[in-house]
Formats: structure tokens, sequence, C-alpha cells
């Protein structure tokens, strides 16, 4: 019986193969169905990678194509070729068939530094990051449209000025460079750089949300990451850094404490869209991740300013997690290549590594420590290399696998002294060369000396790094020292000054961002041991130093040639000037000519836009102050060895005048020094001639500070209009600009970007013809008049002259609107800056005009003005521009039995005041009575609820602007979004050489005019929106939910979803390029480059009229396109894409959001804020600008 069961087994067995035996033939066929060799391939910048058709059939053509070129390229062979970080797609075309390779892009595993651009908050198209109403801030990024919002929220409760998000995206962000940016800025400019020391940051617990998502619970046995920094590179703007943890599964990414995304290795390059507040502080968070537990958070503080590049970076708090002596730090370093290459002092001690020359040594070794990190030494990382050999005076001592190492102080045997560090790339048990620099060991961790490094076998890269003074880390509030200038002759030939600044204790001096020196006056006599690669060109900077912290450094160029004169710089002529020599005899009573005093050297004009008529020369020891002569008569004495002139001392107007200067001691002067000037109305000289300087040379060094520094001089308060009528000449040795990069925008619209240089200053052309002059750099939306291939031009700016031009040529479909002159406010609208009210050179000044025609006085005109600290503190301003801390103790004045905070002024008390760094501000302007404030603590308020009638302020006249002012930098706005009650007209000023910035947005007409024109122009749907105190906007009133307009946009929306089930509707924005379809209740979209679709839901009346529900959720990509149909459908062009974009066409629909139309129709230049996301295309009272001076609003009725 068994033997019967077991001829049965193996008869089944048999059967059961022979049944399986077809399908396995089956299988063997499908290996032949053609495919390509991969479906996704990751290459860093510069490899490539051929693609094969697999079982091609034969004689059938294959056609290779990249969706995105710049990213990646494929040869008709399918070689594909990476060309910068991105994502692309790599179709070969079979036949009729068609198959794809997802290609991503990374960046070369080699470090580039770039410098914070200082001028990040240049208007960037009108294209902005969606934020909270006291947020309007613009911002070159992913999500591209400001949204205002409604004040939808009960307003008698806490409200806190800035708005941390408070939700999960849906979809955890893809790590990719955002597709237009500003391109890594070039080395060193004139103006000063930041760049933040490497800093330790803090570990504490998540705030915001408890990091649960995809990561478990916090484990504080779990160690957290360290060294955190940003870390930004070519095209990673938001490119992110800290040192490995061991044992680590991943790293949770978080910002303002929501988690964001999860990345496997320790670098993390986030998305623009992730930064939901716009151009505002960040805190981005940092957790290990460890069998779906979390580590606690480390975290920095981050500035967000819409291109990568923090406005400000502060130092982080020390973290709880002390570093251990081989604490790894981030693979990214914030200090420039300086290092030297030399043969190693000894061979490296590990068995059987010989040195390699074919083997690359590393780049960019240097001291990179701090406090927290005191021997922290880091360097750029190169491809195929397996670890680093650490050598100390060349005796090996570690040997770490990233670009960085924090030694231990034992290593440093000799004790306090010089020491030789040593870097070399090992690579299959073989080593390079040794890069090596000179470090003097303190006991602290902080080098006593550090000898400038000899020369790389690569090109140092010339940047502005932080500073290695011992423990000085950099202090943004710190003034940085202005007007630095060469002002060498033969006696003084690598002689360089600058102008005092108030209150510090010291300077000090940097080559190539390697600090050189430090010294107490504003002025310097170099060493030619400094140049330490010969003749050719340096960066020379300073920074100030107030206890023991530095401000940023302010830098220029400087070509040495080996005789201390500049081969771009004529050296000055000697020469004797007594007062007798010239007209006019000084009138300073009593003061007689002592050829004993020293004369003062180096006079030099050393202006710019803010200081324009500024000159500067060397101190003099031991003299009392200096005497100004123009023309031989004596304008000024001054204490400093500076000064800034009024324009009123040029009498003759236009034309050329000899500036001069006399050292004064015991009322007695020396030989005047002096310099021809031609003053050209505008602070800067037509023609400088050579200084002439006293025959006798001082002979050492001036070793004494000037005691005081600031001119006193007001600016000049005419601006100059925007000039387009210059005529530049060529300039071959001009700087030409780089990184221009253009695209498509939008049909007939180019967008153009490119880098910020030495020189930030940039006439742009589109097809030969200049459309814009002298601006800085930014990102650029401009219209095309013809379609087919246009020549997109910049060239770099000075004076009159410009470079040769940086040309790229580029297909645009479709024909722009044409650009016209500027319009300009009439001049009867134009609000008028106060004749007694001084402009300044370190604050706005924000000016009100009562222009109520006497039916309000300026004692029942009131303001207040709440916000952010340069802390982030919440605070009210006071009349005199003190950010005073919110507390309840200012809860003093009671109204109906309740206390609101004394915060207010009227404009009887003061009509103007000097703004200070505030940001999320908003200003509160009101007639009869003040708009009553309720603080909750320290860090919320209770504002005016109009949804609510029992509200103290309910029957209360007001309006208000929301802002954010750093320093100079201003971003604001003036709204209808909630409701019109009376009108104000707004003007920001701000001087430049090339015409600067005015502009004026608000109401056209009076309150009355304004009230009367609404009634009879708008639709009798919109007639109901008039009350006696306000017209309020559509959604608090009868066109919210259950009211008799509650359904007005239904048809118009069925209409469009009816449409776009049938055919795709396209678009380019900055955002992309999309094709969206219906399905069902979604519309989703596909972007060209872009594997990932995206949905939005069909929205409602109310989701349209106030940019909600629908029209405010998904990711950062989804919001971008809600933006631009919510746009669409309150213009009333939400069917015709092809008017998007052309505002000529807007309000035309029967319907629309015409209370919107209404107030662009009556709006200085058809500006205004209708709508939550009425920036799309520029159409709002946004106002913007870097160097603005004044803000000044008309109250008008």
């Amino acid at each position: 019986m068994n033997k019967m069961k077991r001829i049965l087994t193996i008869v089944l067995t048999l059967a059961l193969i022979v049944t399986m035996m077809p399908m396995n033939l089956t299988n063997v066929n499908a290996k032949s169905t053609t495919r390509l060799s991969s479906k996704k391939i990751v290459l860093q910048v510069g490899k490539t990678k051929k693609l094969k058709v697999k079982n091609k059939p034969a004689g059938v053509k294959v056609v290779w194509k990249s969706s995105k070129k710049k990213v990646a390229t494929v040869s008709k062979k399918g070689k594909v070729k990476a060309k910068k970080p991105g994502k692309t797609t790599i179709t070969a075309k079979v036949g009729k068939k068609k198959y794809k390779c997802k290609v991503i892009v990374k960046r070369k595993n080699s470090i580039k530094v770039t410098k914070p651009s200082d001028n990040d908050n240049s208007v960037i198209n009108q294209v902005t990051t969606k934020s909270e109403p006291s947020q309007i801030v613009t911002t070159k990024a992913e999500v591209k449209t400001t949204k205002t919002e409604t004040t939808k929220k009960n307003d008698s409760t806490t409200v806190k000025p800035t708005v941390a998000p408070t939700l999960k995206p849906t979809v955890a962000p893809t790590t990719v460079a955002p597709t237009t940016v500003v391109p890594t800025a070039k080395p060193t400019t004139v103006a000063p750089t930041t760049v933040a020391p490497t800093a330790k940051p803090t570990t504490v617990a998540p705030t915001t949300v408890a990091p649960t998502t995809a990561n478990g619970n916090v484990d504080e046995s779990i160690k957290a990451p360290e060294g955190l920094v940003h870390a930004p590179g070519e095209g990673l703007p938001y490119h992110f850094a800290w040192a490995a943890v061991d044992g680590a599964d991943g790293y949770n990414v978080y910002i303002d404490g929501v988690y964001v995304t999860k990345v496997t290795e320790n670098v993390a390059d986030l998305d623009a869209s992730m930064f939901t507040k716009g151009a505002v502080e960040y805190t981005v968070g940092v957790a290990t991740v460890k069998e779906n537990k979390t580590s606690a958070i480390t975290s920095i503080k981050y500035t967000y300013a819409g291109s990568g590049q923090p406005a400000t970076t502060k130092v982080s708090v020390a973290t709880t997690v002390a570093p251990v002596a081989t604490t790894v730090a981030p693979v990214a370093t914030t200090v420039a290549p300086v290092a030297t290459t030399v043969a190693p002092v000894t061979t490296p001690s590990v068995p059987g590594q010989d040195v390699d020359e074919s083997i690359k040594a590393p780049e960019g070794l240097v001291w990179a420590g701090n406090t927290d990190l005191p021997y922290y030494f880091a360097w750029a990382k190169a491809d195929g290399i397996d670890s680093y050999n650490v050598y100390v005076d060349g005796t090996l001592v570690a040997n770490v696998v990233d670009g960085s190492v924090n030694l231990n102080e034992s290593v440093f045997t000799k004790g306090s002294g010089e020491y030789a560090i040593g870097i070399a790339a090992v690579k299959g048990n073989k080593t390079s060369v040794i890069t090596s620099i000179k470090y003097t060991y303190a006991g602290s961790g902080q080098p006593v000396t550090t000898k400038a490094p000899e020369p790389s076998t690569a090109k140092p890269t010339d940047v502005t790094v932080a500073p290695t003074a011992p423990g000085q880390d950099i202090d943004e509030s710190i003034q940085a020292p202005v007007g630095l200038v060469w002002a060498g002759n033969a006696d003084l030939p690598y002689y360089f000054a600058w102008a005092p600044v108030v209150d510090v204790d010291s300077y000090n001096v940097y080559v190539d961002g390697v600090y050189a020196t430090n010294v107490g006056a504003s002025s310097v006599n170099l060493d030619k041991a400094v140049f330490t690669k010969g003749s050719g060109e340096y960066t020379i900077g300073v920074a100030s130093v107030k206890n023991n912290k530095i401000s940023s450094i302010t830098s220029i160029k400087y070509t040495y040639a080996e005789s201390g004169q500049p081969a771009t710089t004529k050296a000055p002529e000697p020469s004797t000037a007594k007062p007798t020599d010239v007209t006019v005899a000084p009138t300073a009573p009593g003061q007689d000519i002592d050829e004993s005093i020293q004369a003062p050297v180096g006079l030099v004009w050393a202006g710019n836009a803010d200081l324009p008529y500024y000159f500067a020369w060397a101190p003099v020891v031991d003299v009392d102050s200096y005497n100004v002569y123009v023309d031989g008569v004596y304008a000024t004495n001054v204490g400093a060895s500076s000064v800034n002139l009024d324009k009123a001392v040029f009498t003759k107007g236009s034309g050329e005048y000899t500036i001069g200067v006399a050292s004064v001691k015991n009322n007695k002067i020396s030989s005047i020094t002096s310099i021809k000037y031609t003053y050209a109305e505008s602070g800067q000289p037509a023609t400088t001639k050579t200084p002439e300087v006293p025959t006798v040379a001082p002979t050492q060094q001036p070793t004494v500070a000037p005691t005081t520094v600031k001119p006193t001089t007001a600016k000049p308060t005419t601006i100059p209009k925007e000039t387009t009528t210059i005529s530049f000449t060529t300039d071959s040795s001009i700087e030409k600009p780089f990184g221009l990069d253009v695209s498509q925008a939008s049909v007939g619209y180019v967008n153009i970007v490119w880098g910020r240089g030495t020189i930030d200053c940039y006439n742009v052309y589109v097809d030969g013809e200049r459309r814009r002059t002298g601006i800085s750099a930014q990102a650029l939306k401009l219209p095309v008049y013809t379609e087919g291939t246009h020549t997109i031009a910049i060239t770099t700016v000075v004076g009159k002259r410009e470079s040769e031009r940086l040309e790229t040529q580029i297909q645009i479909t479709g024909i722009g609107e044409k650009e016209t002159e500027p319009e300009t406010c009439p001049e009867e609208l134009k609000p008028q800056l106060k004749k007694n009210v001084p402009l300044r050179d370190d604050r706005i000044a924000i000016e009100l005009n009562n222009k109520t025609n006497g039916k309000y006085s300026d004692s029942e005109i009131y303001w207040c003005i709440l916000g952010n600290n340069e802390n982030n503190q919440l605070c009210y301003m006071d009349k005199d521009g003190n950010m005073i801390p919110a507390s309840e103790s200012l809860n003093t004045v009671e109204v109906n039995g309740t206390k609101y905070a004394n915060i207010y002024h009227t404009l009887a008390e003061s009509d103007h005041v000097y703004a200070p760094t505030i940001r999320s501000g908003r200003m509160y302007l009101s007639y009869g009575k003040p708009v009553y404030v309720k603080f909750n603590g320290s860090t919320g308020y209770a504002g005016p609820d109009l949804n609510n009638p029992g509200d103290v302020n309910a029957n209360t006249l007001f309006e208000f602007a929301e802002f954010t002012i750093e320093g100079k930098n201003y971003w604001g706005n003036t709204t209808r979004v909630d409701y019109f009650c009376f009108p104000m007209v707004t003007r920001l000023i701000g001087g430049s050489l090339y015409g600067g910035y005015d502009n004026v947005v608000g109401d056209i007409g009076t309150r009355d005019e304004i009230f009367t024109a609404f009634k009879n122009e708008v639709p009798n749907e919109y007639k109901s929106l008039v009350r006696d105190d306000r017209i309020i906007a559509p959604c608090k009133s009868t066109f919210n939910v259950g009211e008799i307009n509650g359904n007005y946009f239904d048809n118009y929306i069925n209409e469009f979803w009816n449409k776009y089930a049938n055919e795709d509707l396209r678009f380019s924005s900055e955002s992309g390029s999309f094709v969206g379809r219906v399905v069902g209740n979604q519309m989703r979209f596909t972007r060209e480059g872009d594997s990932t679709v995206y949905y939005v839901d069909k929205p409602n009346t109310q989701e349209v009229l106030e940019g909600k529900g629908a029209f405010d959720r998904g990711n950062g990509v989804e919001k971008a396109i809600e933006a631009q149909l919510c746009a669409a459908f309150n213009r009333g062009v939400a069917t015709e894409p092809d008017k998007w974009y052309k505002p000529s066409q807007y309000y035309k629909n029967s319907v629309a959001n015409f209370y919107a139309g209404f107030f662009h129709e009556h709006s200085v230049l058809g500006k205004a804020y209708g709508f939550c996301y009425d920036d799309v295309n520029d159409q709002s009272t946004l106002l913007q600008y870097n160097k603005a001076d004044a803000l000044v609003i008309d109250l008008k009725w």
C-alpha cells in the first residue's frame, strides 16, 4: 500500500510539472517584450549613463528625448548626461510606442560656498507665498502668490501676528531643486555680505507637533543630530546638513515643528513651498529616526527671504547634547577653500597606505569651529573617496568618512603653539598628498594667529567667510563699516580706509576672507605679505568688532600689482596746498597754519547712493579735529576722519570743485590736502582727479580711532524719477553677468533670472530693447511682442557704462501686452513728504498726512502699530519708534467695563515715526476715537471684530495697513479684502542712482464720491454691500452661505467644470506649465517635467470669493494652481485662459467679483487688493523696496 502511495505521488507530481510547463514558456516569451534598460536612474552633475532599448524590433528607429534639457540631455544613442540638479524624463520613441525613464540629478559631492544675498528682498514679479494678512511679503518660491486672508476668525480671541503652520502636508514634499531660483551668487560683493558662523544648534523637544508622523514617538535615548547648518549650494538654495548619527534609520525634518519630510542621509534639500508663511523666520529642525521612534529635535533659526539665502541667521542656543571629541559636523561648510596642498610631513602610518599622486587631494581645508566645536575643521568632499586621514604635525590622529572632523585637544601634544593640520583622501587603501593649514592652538579652540595659506593646487574660491578671530560670532545688530576704499599712495601702498562706526571697539581686516589683523582706527596699511597669491585680484574686507562679536563684512575688490598700486587704479600724485594758495583763506577764526601739524593723507570720495557726498581720509595721530573746505572756503569741522557734505555747499551747481581737509590742533591747522571732485547733482562724481597730498607722508600707521563717525546732514528729500533715456557705453573691463536662465512664464511672457555678482546693478534687454535699467539681480516676468525666437540679454552697469552682454535665446508662444512707460500717479494725488522730517540712513520714516478737508482735526485722528520686533516678540511701537513688549499691564484704558491697551497716538502727538525692524506689522488708522486692542498675555492680542455687533470697535471708522520692515527693506500693502471705510493713498519712496523707487497706491475720490459711484456702477447683486459706515466685502454680507446671493458663482463654476471635463485646461505660471482635466468633483493637473498628479476640488461661491476650502488645501504646488484658478474666477476669465494674464480683459464677464473690480477701477493705476489672491499677475497694492526712505500716507475723507 505504501509503495502504491509513493508511485501515485510521483505520477501526480509529474503531471503537475507538465501542467505548469506552458506557463513557464509564456514567461520566457514575456522577456522578449520591448523595454528600457532602466526605469529610474540617479546621476550626479557631470556624470553619464547609457540607456538601452531591450528587445527592440529589428529595423525600428529609436528617437530619444529629454523633457528638461537643462537638467539632463540624451544623445542619439541614449547616452544621458546630467547637467544640473533637478528631475527630468527621458523618452525613447520606438516606432509608435514610447518608453520612459525618470532621471534624478543631484549635485556633486563637493562644497560650493555661496554668500547670502545682500538684496534678497528685491521685487520679484510680485509672485508671493500665501501667508496670513500680516505677512504680505514677496518671495521667489514654488508657491507664487500671497494670500491676503479675509478676517474670517473672531478677532476678539487671542491672535498671534505670526502663525506657525498647523497642518501637516497631505503629501510629503519631494526633494527637488526649485525650477526658477536666483543662481548661486558669485563671490563677494561691494555691499556688506553676511555669512553666519558654524553654530551649535538647539536640541529641543518638538513644540508644535509631536513627531509622530511616520516616525513613532520621542525616545530620549536616541541621539539627536548635531551640527545642523544651512549649507546651500548651486541649485540647492534650501539645503541643510548635519552630522550623521550612528545606527540611524533616517531623519525627520520639521519646519516650525511641523513634519515636512523624511530623508535617509544627513542632508535635506527642502522645497520653497514648505516655507508657508513667506519671507519670515522659521525654525528648521531634524530628529533622528530609529526603529520607528525619534530623538528630540535639533533646530536652528532660519530666515527665508525668497532666494534660499537667509536674510538673517541667528546663532543657535547651546544644545542639550554635548558633542563628543570625534563629532563629525555637516558635510557642507560655509568657508572658502583656501588651503594649501603639500607633501606629507610623514608617511601615513596606516599599514599599506602608500601615497598615490593620482588621488585628488582635499580642497578647502579650514578651521570652522566655534565655542561648542572648538577644534572643528572642514573641507570639500571629493567624488569616489573612501575616507580621509587626519594628521597633526604629520602624525595620523583619525580617519573620518565625512568632510569634517572635531579633534580632541589631546592631539595638541606640544601644548599652546602652532600646528600643521593635514588631511589626505583615502581610496583603495592608498592616500593622496596631504592638504594642510597652519593652526595656532591656544588651549581654547581658537587660533591666536592663523597664517595665511600658501597657494593651493586649486584656485581659491573668492568668497566672504565668517571670521576666524577668537570667539567672534556674527551679530547682525552691529553696524558694518561703510565707505571702504583703497586710499593709498607711494608711502602707504596698501592703505585702506572706511568710515568710522559709532560705538564699536575695533575692526577686523580680512584678505580673501582670511582674518589678517585687528585695528582700532578706521584705516589700515597692510603688509604685502598678506597677498599670498602674488599679483592678482584680492577681496579686502572689514568687519566692526563689539564685545567680541562682529558685524557682517564689508568688502571691495583690489588688484595687487606688487607695488601697492592696483592695476586698475592710478596712484595719487603728491602735491602741497596751503590755505593761502586757495581762493579764499579759511574763515575759521584764529586758525593759523602750523607746518609741524601733519596734514591728512588718503582723502578720497567714498560715497554711495545713501551717502552721496561722503569723503574719507586717514585719521591723523594726535590732532583735535579736521576742517573741511569747498573751493578753499571753510565748510565745516568734524571730529571723525570722514564727512558727508550737504549738497548746499556746491554753490555753483554742477561742475568741478576742490574738496580740502586740514588737521586742527590747538586752534592751528596743517596745510590742506585736497582733491578735485565733479558735482553732478547725484552724489556721483562725473570725473575725479587724483588726490593732492602733502609732501610729507605719515611715518606710521594711524593708531587712534576717531571719536565720531556718522555724518550729521540729512539726506535730500527730492527723489529722482525713473530714468530710461540714459545712454550707456560698452566697457569690456566690467565683469559680465552670469547664470542667465530664461523660460516661458505664460503665453506671451518670459521669465528671466540671473546671478547676483560683484556689482549688483544690471540692464535687461529683450530683442535689443532695454526694458529695465540699473536694477538689482532678481526674477523678472516680461512680455514679448512677437511670437517665435527672442534674444534676452543682461549687462552689468557701472555709472553710464555697461559690460558686454550675456545673451541667450528662447522660443516663446503667444504675444504679451505691450509695456508702456510706467504710468505715474497724478501729482495732485501723491502724498507729499513733510519738509520738517529729514530722511535717515538707518530707518524708514512713516509719515501721516491729515487730508480730511477739516472733517477731523489732528487730535481726532488716531494711529497704533503692532507687530513682532527683531526677536519675534509681540510689541507695539510708540511715537518715538521704540518697540515696547506686549503685556497685560498695558491694558489700562477702560471702555464699557473692559480694559484695553493704551498704545495709540494722535496726529497731534506725532504725525510721523522712524520705524525700527517690525515683522508682521499692522497699523490701525481711525477717525474720532482709537481702535481699542487688548493684550492677552505677552504673545497675543484681541483686535477689532466687525462680525460681532457688540465689539467695542464695531462703530469705529478705521482702516489698516500691513507691512514688514527690516532695516531699510519694506514690504506692505493696504487692503480692501474685508471692507472699505474711508479713502487712503500710500506712497513708498526710495532713492538710487537710476531713478529710485516712487510708487503710489490707493483710492481715487472722496468718501462720498466712492460710495455714490459704487451704488451707481456695480450690478444689482453688489449694491446690497453698501452700509452707512462701510462697503462690506461680498462674503461678509449677502454672498455668504444661505444669503440671497450665496450661490452667485455656482452656474459659472458648473460651466467651467463641464467645459474642462471634455477638454484640457492649459496654462503657464511661475510654478510651471500645467495641463488639467476635470474628473468627477476634482480637477487633476500634471506639470511639465513632473510625473506627480495634483488635485483641486470643485469650489463653491464662498470658496471662490475668499480663497478658502477647495482653494486653500493641498501641497505647495496645488495651492499655486488654486491661486491661479481663484484669481481667474474672481476676474471673470476662468473659462478663457488666454485672458488670465491680460488685466484689460478682467471684470468684463457677466459673472465676476464686481466688488473687487470696482476698487480696481477707482484706484491709483488700477491697483487694489479686492480679494485674497489679487496679487496674481501683479494687480495688488503691494509696495516693496529694499532701500526705502519713507512711507507716506494721506488719510482722506
